[in-house]
């Protein structure tokens, strides 16, 4: 990078708002910021310009093809500078056989202080701090989202494993990825709960540095998936550690921002903490230390909350997802009794016997292959090997694949949720396509969709 005056010519005068460029071969305005250029790899600054004071860093908002920049007020004065990267074709394409087309934009958060590690003082490990390339958690990512997006498209199919010909309703696409080399916004007003009082992320900054408006309204943007490392002070390693609170971030599992019903999500409400737009959209929120699996399960959690919703507008209680479907005790509202043999939830699959327990191998009665809601489908013996032995087509085999067995199992659950193509009756009827609520939230609630007719 070099310091232009207005007209052009080299110039080394600190403090003054100069031009530079980038490695992606852009010129950009820049301020001087010694926190935004030690963040930054792929940029080199002077030396001189990181000694200057970053009380008189001062960024205005500006885009070029490929980066946007902007200040963050209340934010220690980071700057916020999204480097926009290339989609592979095969994350892009529209599914062909989907009935929906699920656009998505992803937005990576790897803060760096020295351009090649993440820096473990913004994203330590949960019992170690570690030192991570950003080379190999690109590579990580890399490899994951295409299983994320393959799982939510495959999990749409109805008993996919059994009818192959069942289109997926869903059909999950990346249509712009962006990567900041910074941690994330802290919110100046959510916080979390006591005693630690978290910050939660600013997704209005977020959300304003990628166009999400134009992304929503525009380009039919349904999600965003945002990447980022966590900092929370009940981490062993931050425990035991030297960290500065002004890291520490509370991320939401999901938040859901829409002009028709506000926030159905498994997640914190705060009121104006999404921008709201003339379509709603989803943020979730991964986890760069973790696997797919962790994603997914997030979504799954998501999908939850919208379907109970739905039902309890339907029917003034949500009865029929979570004691029909799933199999809460009946007149259990804790959430912490369910019965065996039928769908299960993202905790519980038809055999566990406690949260988390979707990899037991003891064989269990369960109509989750042909579940009704009068309980008179037939019921065969599952265990994990039912869903761990499904030869689902996944993306990247030959790369590791961190907890698998359990993906598989959030695949197989989603493919019981009735589907496109669905013959479950229900007085008389065959239920609606719940994939509709996903597919088009507004529309739906417009419609009044529920769980059935």
């Amino acid at each position: 990078m070099r310091n232009l005056s207005p007209n052009g010519a080299a110039s080394n005068s600190p403090g003054q708002v100069c031009e530079a460029d980038t490695a992606l071969g852009l010129r950009v305005n820049i301020a001087p910021c010694p926190e935004w250029a030690a963040s930054q790899p792929r940029l080199r600054l002077a030396p001189f310009l990181a000694a200057i004071s970053f009380a008189i860093a001062i960024m205005l908002m500006s885009c070029t093809v490929g980066i946007c920049q902007s200040t963050l007020p209340g934010n220690r004065g980071i700057v916020m500078k999204m480097e926009k990267l290339p989609v592979p074709a095969s994350l892009s394409a529209k599914n062909p056989k989907a009935l929906y087309d699920m656009p998505v934009v992803i937005i990576r958060f790897l803060p760096t202080a020295d351009g090649v590690h993440l820096d473990p003082m913004k994203c330590p490990g949960f019992y170690e701090p570690g030192l991570t390339t950003l080379e190999e958690i690109q590579r990580q990512i890399d490899t994951a989202n295409p299983r994320i997006a393959y799982a939510l498209t495959e999990g749409s199919r109805f008993r996919g494993y059994k009818f192959p010909a069942n289109p997926p309703t869903l059909g999950y696409r990346v249509v712009a990825e962006f990567v900041c080399y910074a941690q994330t916004p802290a919110s100046k007003t959510n916080k979390g709960s006591p005693p630690n009082n978290v910050p939660r992320i600013d997704y209005h900054e977020i959300l304003k540095a990628v166009d999400a408006k134009r992304l929503v309204e525009s380009q039919g943007v349904k999600q965003f998936w945002i990447w980022m490392g966590y900092c929370d002070p009940d981490f062993p390693s931050v425990k035991n550690g030297h960290y500065s609170a002004e890291d520490f971030r509370g991320p939401d599992e999901s938040k859901m921002s829409s002009p028709t019903t506000g926030d159905i999500s498994n997640s914190l409400h705060y009121k104006d903490d999404l921008p709201v737009f003339n379509h709603t959209y989803l943020v979730m929120s991964f986890n760069i230390a973790r696997s797919q699996a962790e994603t997914i399960h997030n979504y799954c959690h998501q999908l939850e909350s919208m379907f109970a919703y739905a039902g309890e507008k339907q029917d003034g209680n949500d009865k029929f997802f979570w004691d029909d479907f799933v199999g809460r005790t009946p007149g259990n509202t804790t959430g912490d009794s369910f019965l065996a043999g039928r769908c299960g939830w993202t905790h519980i699959a038809p055999n566990s016997t406690e949260n988390y327990d979707v990899l037991n191998k003891s064989l269990v009665k369960s109509d989750i292959e042909d579940w009704r809601p009068d309980g008179k489908g037939e019921k065969k013996e599952v265990n994990a090997d039912t869903w761990t032995s499904i030869p689902y087509a996944w993306p990247s085999p030959d790369e590791p694949f961190l907890q698998k067995d359990e993906t598989q199992w959030y695949v197989y659950w989603m493919q019981a949720i009735p589907g496109h193509g669905n013959q479950i009756p229900f007085r008389g009827r065959p239920l609606p396509n719940w994939w509709l609520l996903v597919a088009d939230w507004d529309k739906a609630m417009r419609d009044k969709t529920g769980l059935h007719k």
